[in-house]
Order: C-alpha cells, then sequence, then structure tokens
C-alpha cells in the first residue's frame, strides 16, 4: 500500500507543478516502481519501489449526472457520451469545487489493453488529482467498457482516433485552463503519441508502465502471454479471454511509436518499474532517453 501512494504521490506532485504551477521542465532522475498489470502499475525516472499487479473487470462506480457541460459546473462525477463516427465513447467527467469565473486543469487518463475507464491505478490517481483542483476525465476506449465496439476490431492506432475526440472535447469545455495526458500500459502508448500529435494541446504527459514492448510482441509472435504464428497470422488470437484481431497486430508492427511521441517536448513524467513483468525497466529508460530534448 505505501508503494502505491508514493506511485499517486509522484503523478499528483508532477501535475500540480506542470499545471498549477505552469512548470516547463522535464523531471530529473530515474523511478522505480515495480509491478505492471495485463495491465500494471506504472513507472517514472524517478526511483520509488514497488506496485501491485492491476485486477481486471473493476466493478463501475455509480455516478450521478450526463450530459455536455457548459458554463460553471457543479462538482462531482457526471457520466459523458463523446461520438468519435460510429463510435460511442464512455466517459466519466470529474470535476473540482471552482468559484465563479475560475478555470482548472484537466487530465485525461487512458486505460490499458482489456481493461477500462475505472481501471484501479487511474481511478486512485483521479481521486488525488481532484484533492489537487484538478478536473479529470476517464474514458473507455471502443471495445472496452461501455463504449461501443469489439475488442476484436481495436487497434491502437484507432484507439488514438479515440484519444484525439476526448482531447477535442476537453478543449471546448469552458472551464478547462489547460488539458494534460496520463496513459497506463497500452494507454501509455497512446497517451505519448496523443501529444506527439497535438503538441499545441497538451500541457504535460505522465506514462505509467507505457507498453511500448507491444510492438516488439507483435513481431516476435506474442501478446501478452498469448503467442501465435507469424507465418500463418490468425483472424484473432484469444488474450486474457477477450478476441484480439488480426488487424492488432498488423496495426502494431507498423506504427511509429517514437517517432510521433517525440514530438511532444512540454513536461514529462515517466513512471517504470524495475521488476514489471509485462513492461521492461528499459522501455521507460527509452522513454526517458527520447523525451531529454
Amino acid at each position: 500500500m505505501r508503494r502505491r501512494w508514493e506511485l499517486r504521490i509522484i503523478c499528483c506532485l508532477f501535475l500540480a507543478a506542470a499545471l498549477v504551477a505552469g512548470c516547463r521542465s522535464l523531471p530529473e532522475g530515474g523511478s522505480n516502481v515495480e509491478g505492471s498489470d495485463a495491465e500494471r502499475e506504472g513507472k517514472e525516472s524517478l526511483e520509488v519501489e514497488g506496485s501491485d499487479a492491476e485486477r481486471e473487470g473493476k466493478e463501475f462506480l455509480e455516478m450521478e449526472g450526463s450530459g455536455a457541460i457548459s458554463g460553471i459546473p457543479y462538482p462531482g462525477k457526471q457520466e459523458i457520451t463523446i461520438q468519435r463516427g460510429s463510435v460511442a465513447l464512455y466517459g466519466i467527467l470529474e470535476i473540482p469545487d471552482l468559484e465563479q469565473g475560475r478555470k482548472c486543469p484537466l487530465a485525461i487518463l487512458c486505460h490499458g489493453l482489456l481493461s477500462n475507464h475505472n481501471e484501479e491505478v487511474l481511478a486512485e490517481i483521479a481521486d488525488d488529482l481532484l484533492d489537487e483542483g484538478i478536473a479529470v476525465l476517464r474514458f473507455d476506449f471502443n471495445g472496452h467498457g461501455k463504449s461501443s465496439g469489439k475488442t476484436v476490431d481495436m487497434t491502437v492506432s484507432n484507439e488514438l482516433e479515440d484519444a484525439a475526440a476526448v482531447l477535442e472535447y476537453a478543449k471546448g469545455l469552458e472551464f478547462v485552463s489547460d488539458v494534460s495526458v496520463i496513459g497506463h500500459s497500452q494507454g501509455g502508448v497512446v497517451a505519448g503519441m496523443l501529444a506527439g500529435t497535438y503538441p499545441e494541446d497538451v500541457s504535460a504527459l505522465v506514462l505509467l508502465a507505457s507498453a511500448a514492448v507491444l510492438k516488439d510482441g507483435a513481431w516476435n509472435g506474442s501478446v501478452l502471454d498469448t503467442e501465435f504464428d507469424l507465418r500463418n497470422l490468425p483472424n484473432s488470437i484469444q488474450v486474457l479471454g477477450q478476441q484480439i484481431g488480426r488487424g492488432y497486430i498488423e496495426d502494431f508492427k507498423t506504427l511509429p511509436i517514437w517517432e510521433v511521441s517525440g514530438q511532444f517536448a512540454g513536461p514529462v513524467c515517466i513512471i517504470n518499474g524495475r521488476d514489471d513483468v509485462v513492461v521492461p525497466f528499459s522501455i521507460g529508460e527509452q522513454y526517458d532517453e527520447l523525451y531529454q530534448n
């Protein structure tokens, strides 16, 4: 439990400094947060130890409110739907208490592969961000949670399109001063590429065990613990009890993770575990080197 609190404190202090105080410098040093997940706990270029394995299929919280927000919002949790073409993305918008006429930063939280907006580590970070006066928008990628679509049709590229639609929505909220992005595991890959694609719209970036290693798996014939024959690629494979499509593997093989992510020059917090069994610590080191610009 102490290790989880350390992770949350690092993430929240970084965003509080980067967003609320307007800090533009990159963090120094290197972190050690153990763990991973089918999605798992994250990391940073700092040194914090440990993390618990994340569990799949969290129960959804009971939420109040729904719909688009305008003017001065009321604090609390509100269910929203963001449309991306034919895809309906389910989200939870959480707003701190705001005085009349005041704006606040907002953080978009991106969950990992086969998880959902209520992924434990992200839900806990959301609570801490709200305590710091930072609004939070958590959402389900297509084919996950309460969003429309099927996991067999999901790719990282169309998850990036999901995240872009969420970013556009967040930018249009009248009470939002600026937007940061936090991504865990595969959501970290999406978050990094989102920031690189829209560097002028993202104020800060946090990567929790960003699973760029999945690209290596696509070339080596594996997704997490599921192996497949590269010479006879199936139409779908079963991963953690759900079907992942052939398009997911083919998309990952050509995904320009580093080229696109490296276009972001704002504040970056990289959190990675030395003992993470899914995302090697070396991936965090690659991100750290990428952002030394």
